[in-house]
């Protein structure tokens, strides 16, 4: 069922940045890409997909600054490799825990955009 614009939830704002990830949900076994970010979420663009409800850690560094995510999955999809350029497949995570290297580029990136 589909929501009517009054009953939409808003969403904290979405910024594009691919960052290179690894992620599972004991430790880092697969790899993938953070496709864009909020304070709230995230695009994780990958082709090992784990199913709604299960929790996951993620590790990245920025700048030579390591970070750990943990988040639940909300969602996931697999694009048929025909059109994976065009739709990636992966899977919206609910940030659940943050690191200060992933908040600290959040603020960067709202100061940025907010200029």
């Amino acid at each position: 069922m589909r929501r009517t614009l009054a009953q939409r939830v808003p969403r904290a704002r979405r910024h594009p940045r691919r960052i290179q990830v690894r992620f599972g949900t004991e430790g880092p076994d697969h790899k993938g890409a953070i496709e864009n970010l909020s304070d709230s979420g995230l695009f994780l663009g990958s082709n090992h997909l784990f199913p709604p409800q299960t929790k996951i850690r993620i590790e990245f560094s920025i700048a030579r600054s390591p970070g750990l995510l943990e988040g639940v999955v909300q969602w996931a999809r697999q694009m048929p490799a025909s059109i994976a350029r065009v739709i990636p497949s992966g899977m919206g995570v609910r940030l659940t825990s943050a690191s200060a290297a992933y908040r600290q580029l959040l603020r960067n990136m709202d100061q940025k955009f907010a200029r």
